[in-house]
């Protein structure tokens, strides 16, 4: 068994949770004039791993630095000139792959295992308060916690004085982790380990107080999760260290300083492979034969809109686990009645539909086939499956929620909360599966 309520500051959620085996730095702690310890830039990265020496500061993983090209002497030298240092000292790139895939939330795409973040408060006992901008889970004297409205300084739709006191002190910030699993070229030309005492395992962390870099990785890793439909784990990238100019406030206006800036890009290359996978596996690993409808036995089938008269150019990049089924072998059919027009398809009941298919296996066609539409066009998946469904941008639509019910896991969706309910879920499920059986959408009538 496991505990169900923890103590407090022990939960498994939150951006802390992400645990690493190495620190990507940017910056240290440096001597001021006046021998205070103030935050120092570094022009590049500093790879440690994450424990402390005898200096109570984390040890650098020489190892690695090496095999990036930089040594002792280098990051002594890139340490004392900082961002004024010359080029060369430290790596100012890195190569990475993503070990986790992405998964559905209630706020969109979710990426456990790769980036998290949250506003967080610190004081001399440790984390005071943390909050995502709606909720934050607050210290109290007694050790316990408490929830409260999360109100950081700027937030959409807020006035100030509603601005939460630590945020308006700067004490709370916002705090991003990033895990990565860092690799360099062999001499083979494959990709190995950047860790060779730990190989894989080794995941490497970034942290980053910065407002401006959290958008950008998730806009980054939401449209490859769109497009890959969550499929991230295997994709490479960059991490790259970019020197730029930042204006700051000042009393005569604008002050001009050099701040370093961290860009987070995916490998448009694998992603676009993923893609192609994800729609082979959509598209050809059915469990099921193509709904089959009652038909008189002088009229000849219908096509199937998903069937392609020879095998995709990209079968042979089918993931693992996902090898196209080939359909059943059919005898072919009688020649039709002699007859000018073929007759109008047969009516068919929901009882009869039913017997042939499970309702979420009805789903995932009507899914495999909107999703074959949007790849083709570009389209958002959202809006292609309204336009399959109901041929308009309402659909399943929640309002409220700002959510859309994927028919693709229907389980939910066809529970219902009534029996009438549940009925008319399910008949317009078959009805839509019916439709794209014998007919097939307008707009996938060119599809390759």
């Amino acid at each position: 068994m496991r505990i169900r309520k923890r103590k407090w500051g022990r939960e498994s959620g939150g951006s802390q949770a992400l645990q690493s085996t190495h620190i990507i730095k940017i910056g240290q702690m440096v001597k001021s004039k006046e021998a205070k310890d103030i935050p120092g830039k570094l022009p590049g990265f500093l790879l440690c791993r994450d424990s402390l020496g005898t200096d109570n500061h984390p040890v650098v993983d020489m190892e690695a630095m090496q095999r990036l090209g930089s040594n002792a002497e280098k990051i002594a030298k890139a340490k004392s000139s900082q961002l004024q240092a010359e080029p060369g000292l430290l790596p100012t790139d890195l190569n990475f792959v993503l070990t986790h895939d992405a998964t559905p939330g209630p706020d969109g795409w979710e990426y456990k295992g790769t980036y998290a973040e949250e506003f967080q408060l610190w004081d001399k006992n440790g984390l005071h308060c943390h909050g995502d901008g709606v909720v934050a889970s607050r210290k109290q004297a007694d050790g316990s916690q408490k929830a409260l409205e999360c109100v950081p300084v700027g937030r959409a739709e807020t006035e100030a004085k509603e601005y939460c006191p630590f945020s308006v002190k700067k004490e709370c910030k916002a705090h991003g982790r990033l895990i990565l699993c860092l690799w360099v070229e062999g001499k083979d030309g494959k990709p190995e380990p950047l860790s060779k005492s730990l190989g894989w395992q080794a995941r490497f962390r970034f942290d980053t107080s910065s407002d401006n870099f959290g958008p950008r990785v998730l806009a980054e890793l939401d449209l490859a999760a769109e497009r890959t439909n969550g499929s991230l784990h295997g994709t490479t990238g960059i991490l790259s260290f970019q020197k730029q100019k930042k204006r700051y406030q000042g009393k005569d206006g604008g002050a001009v300083g050099v701040t370093g800036q961290v860009i987070f890009t995916l490998s448009e290359g694998d992603i676009s492979r993923r893609q192609a996978e994800v729609r082979n596996w959509m598209l050809q690993d059915r469990a099921t034969p193509p709904l089959q409808l009652p038909a008189p036995a002088t009229t000849e089938e219908p096509d199937d809109p998903f069937e392609d008269d020879g095998e995709p150019a990209d079968a042979q990049d089918a993931p693992a686990g996902g090898q196209p089924v080939e359909a059943p072998p059919q005898a072919p059919p009688e020649p039709p009645a002699a007859q000018e027009a073929p007759p109008a398809p047969p009516k068919t009941d929901l009882e009869t539909l039913m017997a042939q298919e499970a309702p979420v296996q009805v789903a995932e066609r009507i899914h495999d086939h909107a999703l074959a539409i949007a790849e083709r066009d570009g389209a958002n998946y959202t809006d292609t499956l309204n336009d399959v469904c109901f041929g308009s941008p309402d659909g399943l639509y929640n309002a409220k929620k700002k959510t859309f019910t994927r028919i693709a896991n229907a389980d939910e969706f066809l529970r219902g909360d009534t029996e009438r309910q549940r009925t008319q879920r399910l008949k317009m499920l078959y009805e839509i599966g019916l439709r794209i059986a014998i007919d097939g959408d307008p707009a996938a009538e060119e599809m390759p």
